[in-house]
């Protein structure tokens, strides 16, 4: 080691780690200020430097590459002698370090890379001067002022920048007092009553009575309290209270005397895809004795949600026209004195939620529908009638007839058409309401300059059951749709290939020009293929969710027909795969061949013996029969696609036994390995799974399992990627 002196303080200097040497890294958690470990694989340059003065000193690295910047007292031992460290995410970033130092002491100053691997290295600016003094009093922690922190003694915690000592003398259970906790009820229905664990005394079918453990008997299995008595929830909507302005009602629930089952889904939610049919739901009623801008607000709990439904006549009901909102926790609306409204608490998760708080704010708008963009005195502006907009800060009636468009509608705008109609040469179009297509299409047919409001256009949908966002704003009744028919004239594949627009969507039925859900096939936003019979008739509806009129866009037919004769695998001539007519049998360089000893559990290859070592190659003739399904302690699904082998092996002693593969490099061949004991379930009988592409010694890093005397482990060799298909060693070894 030959450092760079400093030989004066405050220090400045400029320096270039390219052509030194990786002489230094540090160890994760070795060096204060950093957890992870840095700095092995890169160029360091290292500077000298012996204070006058006993005091807190700053240094600080500029460096144009990811620089890394740490402060030691020996050399010789970085990890036991690091006094702090810093190494930010990225070039051209200040690396600092505040370090205590002592006089007459010498002390280290390392400029490095980032890297453990590979040499990081580049041009910096290096500065040394007086530190930053750490401010922490007597009993506080947190922030020291210097971007460290104040710790506080062993045994104490920090809490709001105090230091606390927890208290759990003579508590087996709930808070310690400074925000953690003393320990957990081991029974799951077991509950923490004032240190103590205590199990609630109830019973199935009693509820309302306490459950000895200062809780209330409730109930389960779906069922809700009634007269103290455990029944099945009524399954249509009833109020258990009528609330009013001002009301505020703690300690409410979707799960208390008086919830129902009512409701599955509602007309008015955001996503059609949540579904409440597992949730009681809870509902007030509220009479508006005034007209007012409304707020029902309950806990912010990612379940909760709360529907307003408004009595029309047919009383708790949800129709189209009564579905006023839906929103989690909290829901706004505007009340007209004299109706009735309905408050219903639910949950899409199917949860019991307990012990929310429930408000209930109501405020009379200060508006004269007259004027408007006021300030409304609720925290809104004022708007005008529904037949008005709002115009200059006066609310305008716009003067059109439904027969010209584009013209000026007196208010700042132009008419527009009503529903069922389109704007064409500035006169109102009433198109059709039937699904009717505009063209018949053939395979090879090229169409252009297409609009989807030309000649035989049509309005006949303002949704579809296959569509892909279900969002009620996404109003297609908006758009006119271009519906085209096609007929397939051979078995085989149709792609379908519109212009790529953003708003043009193409949605997909199947044997009737009509939408439903055994019609609807997809959505798409430009292009779709799909597997035909002959004879089979597909209307391609292109329409747009934003409402707009799509002009000189191209849709283009492909046809093509599978070359499969049941004997060949593999490309089919259209983009897919022809299968083997024998489904025994596996493909194999092109040919359906008879698959090799230990493509299944039922004809696998037998360990025999210890140590086994076995080479082969998954490019075989295998078939991709299994998959770790992430069940082996890995979200990771091992081996969907690719190939298999099976190797199974029945100890005569239990024990700890280790796979390896040995002479394994890099992308080179099979590397997925993992041991079950049961071919039909992987989802408990899995003892683990490694991918060797992750090890640095494929000969001595392996999975290591325990498998008992008698009983069958099966062992898969599999692949992570299709390019990983290929040649390996597999090496079984134990009991070690």
């Amino acid at each position: 080691m030959d450092p760079i002196l400093v030989d004066s303080f405050p220090y400045n200097t400029t320096g270039n780690t390219l052509g030194y040497t990786p002489d230094y890294g540090y160890s994760s958690n070795a060096c204060p200020g950093e957890t992870g470990s840095w700095g092995a694989g890169s160029a360091d340059v290292v500077y000298e430097f012996t204070p006058t003065a006993t005091d807190y000193y700053g240094v600080q690295l500029l460096a144009e590459y990811d620089g890394n910047l740490y402060v030691v007292s020996d050399c010789n031992n970085v990890d036991g002698s690091c006094l702090g460290a810093d190494d930010e995410i990225g070039s051209n970033l200040e690396e600092s370090v505040n370090a205590y130092l002592t006089a007459g002491t010498t002390y280290f100053i390392i400029v490095d890379g980032w890297s453990n691997s590979s040499d990081v290295n580049g041009p910096y600016t290096l500065t040394i001067g007086p530190g930053c003094t750490p401010t922490c009093e007597a009993g506080a922690c947190g922030d020291d002022g210097c971007g460290g922190v104040c710790p506080c003694v062993d045994g104490q915690t920090c809490v709001d920048s105090l230091c606390c000592t927890p208290s759990c003398d003579g508590k087996a259970c709930g808070d310690d007092g400074c925000g953690g906790n003393c320990g957990y009820c081991p029974g799951e229905t077991e509950v923490c009553l004032e240190g103590i664990c205590c199990v609630p005394e109830c019973s199935d079918e009693i509820c309302g009575n306490a459950d000895g453990c200062g809780g209330t008997c409730g109930c389960s299995n779906g069922l809700v309290c009634s007269d103290s008595t455990c029944v099945e929830p009524p399954t249509e909507c009833a109020p258990i209270q009528q609330v009013a302005c001002g009301d505020v009602l703690p300690g409410q629930s979707n799960n208390i005397e008086g919830a129902t089952k009512a409701f599955s889904k509602y007309t008015c939610q955001d996503w059609s895809s949540d579904d409440f049919t597992d949730s009681l739901e809870i509902t007030y009623e509220f009479l508006a004795d005034q007209d007012a801008i409304v707020t029902v607000e309950g806990e912010n709990d990612s379940s909760l949600y709360v529907t307003v439904l408004q009595d029309v006549g047919n009383g708790c009901e949800d129709a189209t026209t009564n579905c006023l909102v839906q929103d989690a926790y909290k829901a706004q609306f505007n009340a007209t004195a004299g109706n009735s409204y309905f408050f219903v608490w639910d949950s899409w998760q199917g949860a019991a939620v307990s012990d929310f708080t429930m408000t209930v704010t109501c405020c009379t708008p200060t508006c004269d529908f007259v004027s408007c963009g006021a300030d409304n005195g609720c925290g809104g502006t004022c708007g005008c009638e529904d037949d008005a907009v709002c115009f200059q800060s006066a609310c305008c009636v716009p003067s059109c007839d439904n027969v010209t468009c584009n013209n000026d509608d007196g208010c700042g705008g132009t008419c527009e058409c009503g529903e069922g109609a389109i704007c064409q040469e500035d006169a109102c179009k009433v198109l059709s309401s039937e699904c009717a297509p505009a063209m018949i299409i053939n395979c090879e047919d090229n169409l252009t300059e297409l609009s989807n409001a030309m000649e035989g256009a049509t309005m006949a949908f303002d949704g579809y059951s296959c569509q892909n966002n279900p969002l009620n704003s996404y109003d297609l009744n908006k758009s006119p749709e271009l519906t085209m028919e096609f007929v397939a004239e051979h078995d085989g594949y149709v792609t379908i290939k519109g212009t790529d627009d953003s708003s043009l969507d193409l949605f997909t039925l199947k044997d009737a020009c009509e939408d439903t859900e055994e019609t609807c096939v997809g959505e798409n936003s430009s292009s779709t293929k799909l597997k035909v019979i002959a004879g089979d008739l597909y209307y391609f509806v292109w329409d747009s969710w934003q409402g707009q009129i799509i002009d000189n866009f191209s849709v283009s037919v492909e046809c093509c027909t599978p070359a499969c004769d049941g004997t060949t695998c593999g490309d089919d001539g259209c983009g897919e795969i022809c299968e083997c007519a024998d489904e025994t049998q596996v493909c194999f360089q092109g040919q359906c061949a008879e698959p090799a000893l230990g493509d299944t559990c039922e004809d696998p290859i037998v360990i025999a013996s210890l140590p086994y070592l076995d080479t082969n190659d998954n490019g075989g003739a295998f078939g991709n029969q299994y998959s770790s399904g992430g069940y082996c302690g890995n979200t990771s699904d091992f081996g969907d696609d690719e190939p298999d082998v099976v190797y199974v092996y029945t100890p005569d002693v239990s024990g700890s036994y280790k796979v390896t593969m040995p002479g394994y490099t890099k992308s080179d061949g099979a590397s997925v390995v993992w041991v079950t004991t049961d071919c039909d379930d992987f989802t408990t009988t899995c003892l683990g799974v490694i991918d060797f592409y992750n090890s640095s010694d494929p000969a001595v890093d392996g999975l290591t399992v325990e498998l008992e005397a008698g009983v069958t482990a099966f062992l898969f060799v599999d692949s992570y990627f299709s390019s990983e298909i290929g040649p390996y060693n597999l090496q079984l070894d134990g009991p070690l």
